[in-house]
């Protein structure tokens, strides 16, 4: 059985300014779930930032929220 610990929310602001979608924040979020966290680093190809609940950042108006499950 495989135990995901890692949540990552990735919503990309450019779609939702575009309208994409209706502009929909919701549909214009995507979730993904990790292992490890050098498994999320590997996904994403860069460190984010340590925050008090987990990580985040932003990188091209897409905006990155980690948080531990």
């Amino acid at each position: 059985m495989t135990v995901f610990k890692w949540h990552l929310r990735i919503t990309n602001w450019n779609d939702i300014q575009a309208k994409k979608y209706g502009g929909d924040i919701y549909c214009n979020t995507r979730i993904e779930w990790f292992i490890t966290l050098d498994d999320v680093w590997d996904f994403l190809g860069f460190k984010l930032k340590k925050q008090k609940t987990g990580y985040s950042g932003i990188k091209d108006n897409v905006e990155y929220v980690l948080t531990r499950v």
